[in-house]
């Protein structure tokens, strides 16, 4: 964890202490799917240690360091601290895109600045659906006039889908999701409305705004699955 956490005095000390034989076991890893980014990193890090190199940042990584931080893990490390502000940015905008699950987000969002908040939600304007996690729901309602300068007609049904499908059906009970998409709803322009009402989903989301948690919400979601 020393070497994913980008913690170079306690990888070192660690491989010190280790057995050689421990060392050369690890030293002998092969990493074939690229996807797995710890992995990589302490493959990647075990040759900088037996390097010599004093210092990581003068040591010559296979890798650009961008690269290792869309990691779960290492995402959460000193690593980003590190990097350019360009470099902060690409990594962020990358790591809120659809497919990195919704915990690293929320942790990124944790990390950006204003200007980079700004910068990410143009950029994936779709995922401020991240906001719907805690700790960020006063964060969202504070945002719910300027989101829809970012957030096309399709985006919005997609964030409603969320609150909907992932929050108020599966009975999110920590937050009152059912009123934050009421605020969303009735602020929405009228474009977005009617991009709604001609979906398929309209008439889940009808339910959904008259929802009062006495029952649970039996409503099924249009997309979902039929396996669930």
């Amino acid at each position: 964890m020393a070497c994913v956490y980008w913690l170079e005095d306690e990888a070192k000390k660690l491989w010190q202490e280790m057995p050689e034989t421990t060392r050369s076991s690890f030293s002998v890893i092969s990493v074939y799917n690229y996807n797995l980014g710890w992995e990589n990193t302490v493959k990647d890090w075990i040759a900088f240690i037996r390097s010599g190199a004093v210092d990581w940042r003068q040591h010559s990584f296979p890798h650009s360091l961008t690269w290792y931080c869309p990691d779960s893990v290492v995402i959460q490390s000193s690593l980003l601290q590190e990097l350019s502000s360009n470099e902060q940015l690409y990594v962020l905008k990358e790591v809120m895109k659809e497919c990195i699950p919704t915990h690293t987000k929320t942790f990124c969002l944790t990390q950006m600045n204003e200007k980079q908040f700004e910068n990410v939600l143009k950029k994936e304007p779709a995922q401020v659906k991240a906001l719907l996690n805690r700790p960020f729901h006063s964060k969202f309602q504070d945002m719910v006039d300027r989101i829809f300068t970012y957030l096309s007609e399709k985006d919005f049904l997609n964030v409603l889908h969320e609150m909907i499908c992932e929050k108020i059906r599966w009975k999110r009970n920590n937050y009152d999701y059912v009123n934050l998409q009421r605020k969303l709803w009735d602020r929405s322009p009228d474009s977005h409305k009617k991009h709604v009402e001609s979906s398929k989903f309209f008439h889940c989301l009808k339910m959904a705004l008259a929802y009062d948690y006495k029952t649970p919400f039996l409503e099924k979601c249009p997309y979902e699955r039929n396996d669930e």
